[in-house]
């Protein structure tokens, strides 16, 4: 018989991928976003806190594929 959970190694992935969306959305708004307002990248930064990789990948469509601040 094996302890093997799948349910909680795909939450745990599932971790790692929502703390890394975060930091990216933080770090790139913060850092490479010069002309992006303040408000603008707080709201960035709200949104990836509270939905993770969706809101990461909204901040890839809506920001970074569209050259919005370049």
């Amino acid at each position: 018989m094996s302890n093997f959970d799948a349910t909680g190694v795909l939450m745990f992935l599932y971790g790692i991928l929502e703390i890394l969306s975060i930091v990216w959305v933080t770090l790139d708004s913060v850092t490479k976003q010069r002309r992006m307002p303040g408000v603008e990248k707080a709201v960035w930064i709200t949104v990836a806190f509270l939905l993770g990789p969706i809101g990461a990948a909204v901040y890839y469509f809506v920001i970074k594929r569209s050259h919005r601040y370049d």
